[in-house]
């Protein structure tokens, strides 16, 4: 640590200022507040989208510490005449920013739906 470092910590602890370190996980019981704050403002997310209409819609929120975001994963799904369509999507809520999404028909393969859930993995783990 710097001499003016030093000098800085020393002085915010003596004027009782606390410095957060950005790299600290939070504990336990905040982690679980973070994720319940996270469910509610997915859920109030989810609530105010638009063109869901005629669609049976899933989500699910995931807080992600390393990110410190809460992203939603809204899967809807609807039927149409010649089997059905599936509309899936990533979103960060508090940007209410779309990552990706991935539309696709009864007939799309097995192998598109593992590639998009292959780019979404890493914003719904920790």
């Amino acid at each position: 640590m710097s001499k003016a470092a030093l000098i800085i910590a020393v002085l915010s602890l003596m004027a009782g200022i606390v410095i957060a370190d950005e790299n600290a996980k939070p504990s336990q019981k905040e982690l679980y507040e973070l994720k319940e704050k996270c469910k509610s403002k997915a859920d109030e997310f989810v609530r105010k989208q638009e063109g869901y209409q005629g669609f049976f819609v899933e989500y699910d929120s995931h807080y992600n510490v390393e990110q410190s975001a809460c992203f939603v994963y809204i899967r809807r799904s609807k039927i149409i005449a010649n089997g059905y369509i599936n509309v899936y999507s990533l979103y960060d809520v508090d940007e209410k920013r779309q990552y990706d999404t991935l539309t696709f028909y009864s007939s799309t393969p097995e192998k598109e739906i593992q590639e998009f859930k292959g780019r979404i993995r890493p914003y719904m783990t920790e």
